[in-house]
């Protein structure tokens, strides 16, 4: 038996060598017609997708600059009627150059829609303006159309402005609060009439339902108008005394600045006060069990000590 065992193997052994010098000399011949093609194929990959990876850096700065453009190029109209189409809006505006898209927006939603769709989901009962967003052109067009500001189209004064535009002139601005939700710019406009020629009327409302916060801004022409303004603080409006002051919107932002890394600060102080808690519990349980171990092995060690003892005596 034994020697079948090893004549066997000796067989098995001499077919290894064989499939081995087989497979050798088959890399030797096409091996390297194989490796050339894998690296092409992996040139070729790589190359698709640096390719891929170039197309959308491109895509992405395009979209960059033309959004930028488009901004520069955009008028927001505001106090706009609910009833106002775009065509409308367009025959007003074509004077001052050509008009690429119109777009409205600021709708006051009804409970439960998430979207504005169609008017059947716009809540006309709680605001019937909306605002505007048209897009000219050339940038010196939109300019042109900042003439229109404060004008009467379609019975309201409509705003306009830039865009682009964040930071207002505040010298020429005033805070208005304590002014009931309902309130509506128009009313505003003539409670301040007397003071000055007004530019806007913007009253802060809720971003989704558009209802009032009771808060809003007016700014003026001059600073004149702005000291005759303050001078009505106190008096009443639509049944309420209305608060006036000048606008300090930055400092205000710089306020809440300061009071949100004030709790940032706080919850980071916080959240390492709860660690070192759960550290130090976590200490306090593995000393526990140590102890409890160490007693324990105490306390065998010398029960066998006693039975050796007993046993010793014993004997």
């Amino acid at each position: 038996m034994d020697k079948l065992r090893s004549a066997f193997n000796k067989k098995i052994t001499k077919t290894e060598k064989r499939k081995t010098d087989y497979l050798s000399l088959n890399k030797q011949i096409f091996g390297n017609k194989d490796q050339e093609k894998e690296q092409e194929d992996n040139s070729k990959k790589g190359s698709k997708k640096k390719q891929n990876k170039t197309k959308k850096k491109k895509r992405n700065n395009k979209n960059a600059v033309s959004n930028k453009d488009r901004e520069v190029r955009t008028v927001f109209v505001g106090n706009v009627p609910i009833e106002v189409k775009p065509a409308q809006l367009r025959q007003h505006f074509t004077q001052f150059g050509e008009i690429e898209s119109i777009r409205f927006r600021s709708f006051a939603q009804k409970e439960g829609k998430k979207k504005v769709r169609n008017q059947k989901d716009i809540n006309k009962e709680v605001l019937d303006i909306q605002n505007a967003y048209i897009v000219f052109k050339t940038q010196e067009q939109a300019r042109r159309a900042l003439e229109m500001n404060s004008k009467k189209l379609f019975g309201k004064h409509i705003r306009v402005d830039n865009a682009t535009r964040n930071n207002n002139d505040e010298k020429f601005t005033i805070f208005i609060g304590n002014i009931p939700f309902d309130t509506k710019e128009e009313s505003v406009r003539l409670f301040f009439k007397e003071c000055g020629k007004i530019e806007y009327v913007r009253l802060i409302r809720e971003k989704f339902s558009r209802k009032g916060k009771g808060i809003g801004y007016v700014k003026f022409n001059k600073k004149k108008s702005v000291r005759f303004a303050t001078g009505l603080n106190g008096e009443f409006f639509q049944g309420r005394k209305i608060r006036i002051t000048k606008s300090n919107h930055q400092k205000s932002q710089q306020a809440i600045n300061k009071k949100k890394k004030k709790r940032e600060r706080q919850n980071e102080r916080n959240k390492l006060k709860k660690e070192r808690k759960y550290l130090d519990k976590r200490n306090e349980k593995r000393n526990k069990r140590k102890r409890s171990f160490n007693g324990s092995k105490k306390s065998s060690n010398n029960s066998f000590k006693k039975k050796r003892t007993n046993k010793k005596k014993n004997k």
